[in-house]
């Protein structure tokens, strides 16, 4: 019988590469919010959340979703937004964007310009 002393070790690897993948997994992919901006006058609330990490070769981004819902409503409408702040403090950078809604949707603009609409009918009744 022949005795095969690198599978232990190899197998010890290969256990501790997959425990590392699902701890960098579990890392990138938790959902939090970041800011929820003030509520308008329909009783809708804009939240922005951060939903986990954008995983490159040399980098790591977080990233964003928008959420539309009705105060103190677990449902709601969510889109992926990107955040143009450049390295400015998130919090700063998310209480000089503004929120504005009319009768077609709601118009999110950040303090860079950048701006987002979301049609009425896609969150109204939280969808």
């Amino acid at each position: 019988m022949m005795k095969r002393p690198f599978l232990l070790p190899l197998s010890s690897l290969l256990a501790g590469l997959l425990v590392g993948v699902m701890a960098v997994w579990f890392s990138v992919s938790q959902t939090q919010p970041v800011a929820s901006l003030p509520a308008l006058k329909s009783g809708y609330t804009v939240s922005i959340l951060e939903t986990g990490t954008k995983v490159g070769f040399f980098s790591m981004q977080p990233r964003y979703q928008i959420l539309i819902s009705l105060k103190n409503s677990p449902y709601g409408h969510s889109t992926d937004l990107s955040l143009y702040n450049f390295d400015e403090d998130m919090s700063r950078y998310l209480q000089q964007s503004i929120v504005t809604e009319s009768t077609e949707g709601i118009t999110f603009t950040q303090a860079s310009g950048h701006t987002l609409f979301v049609p009425r009918r896609w969150y109204v009744g939280g969808r």
